[in-house]
């Protein structure tokens, strides 16, 4: 039997300045369910500085890491819209093999976008999110590729209690961490007989972001480290107000 070993660890400090309205992780966890996973837009479409997304931590077996990024903001590319945004690393063979790159990148504007709560599904473009707390799908079709994977949470979805940092009233952010997945599908170069990363297999991690913080209010400093393998998943953040 192989063991699984999961460390979460979050920290922040808070300066002397915030310290009264600064409230990190407050009350009560509990647990996350399939109505938690739509992303909450139409609760924030009128805040200013409003970005929600999922991020998917790919390491497959011998194959290279990737990370797909999937959401929608207020911010930069207009209000509500869409994006995806990753790429996928090939490695060829040999030592002196190329390494060759195929971009993700998706944007839809507001109201261009879909989003189902009952069961849960994100659509941007030709990239599909959807799935339970059990299981995620994740469809991608760009020019160059298609790909179909199944993430499968190997621990329960996890929160330090209600998951929300207040770093003032009414701004802050929310985060939800599947910390350990396990990823299987493939991946398909279009125009080739020849199958491009096929039958990935491996490992991944899964997390949810909501962020409402205005430019003043950004942390000035935040470490972030994962580290995903064979036998263990390491997620360490620490910030400072």
């Amino acid at each position: 039997m192989k063991v699984v070993l999961t460390a979460l660890v979050a920290l922040s400090l808070a300066g002397p300045v915030q310290a009264a309205d600064f409230t990190p992780f407050a009350g009560e966890g509990a647990g996350i369910t399939n109505g938690d996973l739509p992303l909450r837009y139409e609760q924030y479409k009128d805040n200013a500085f409003y970005t929600e997304e999922y991020s998917f931590s790919f390491h497959p077996v011998k194959k290279p890491p990737f990370t797909i990024r999937i959401g929608v903001s207020n911010l930069g590319r207009g209000k509500g819209a869409a994006f995806v945004h990753g790429s996928i690393l090939k490695s060829g063979k040999g030592r002196k093999a190329s390494r060759i790159r195929f971009k993700v990148e998706e944007t839809a504007s507001a109201g261009a976008w879909k989003q189902t709560t009952e069961p849960f599904s994100l659509t941007v473009g030709k990239v599909r999110l959807g799935g339970t707390t059990e299981r995620f799908d994740l469809q991608i079709e760009t020019d160059e590729i298609t790909a179909n994977l199944e993430i499968r949470p190997l621990v329960p979805a996890w929160r330090p209690g209600t998951g929300r940092v207040e770093m003032a009233p009414g701004e802050g952010f929310e985060v939800m961490v599947w910390a350990r997945a396990e990823v299987m599908g493939s991946i398909r170069r279009k125009g080739e007989k020849k199958k491009v990363l096929t039958a990935v297999k491996g490992y991944a991690m899964v997390t949810r972001v909501l962020n409402t913080m205005s430019p003043g209010l950004q942390p000035r400093r935040w470490i972030n480290f994962k580290s995903v393998k064979k036998d263990h998943t390491l997620l360490f953040q620490a910030f400072l107000p």
